[in-house]
């Protein structure tokens, strides 16, 4: 017969949050990019011209239609003429003030 552990195994069941591109974090994410373009003087086009992309691109990145991942946020960023730390530290503090205390 096998002994009892002196530590007990707790089983929780993480249930992630689901991603969506609806979800409130992203919109406002994708706020602050068109917002932080716009503050650069940047149209769609002359972004796009930037990230040698069609305007499409930069259209459906800033809607939702298409996701952003992080390399494309950073690529973003260095096109725009801001720091990708700064565009997170941005992003953050607007999401974290959304959440209730």
């Amino acid at each position: 017969m096998r002994a009892a552990s002196a530590l007990s195994v707790r089983r929780v069941t993480f249930i992630p949050k689901p991603t969506s591109l609806h979800s409130p974090e992203y919109k406002v994410f994708l706020r602050l990019l068109i917002e932080t373009r716009e503050g650069a003087g940047l149209t769609q086009r002359a972004l796009a011209k930037r990230l040698e992309k069609p305007q499409s691109y930069v259209s459906k990145s800033e809607t939702g239609e298409r996701r952003v991942d992080v390399v494309e946020v950073i690529a973003f960023c260095r096109a725009i003429g801001i720091s990708w730390a700064e565009f997170a530290v941005k992003v953050e503090e607007v999401i974290y003030s959304l959440v209730p205390e």
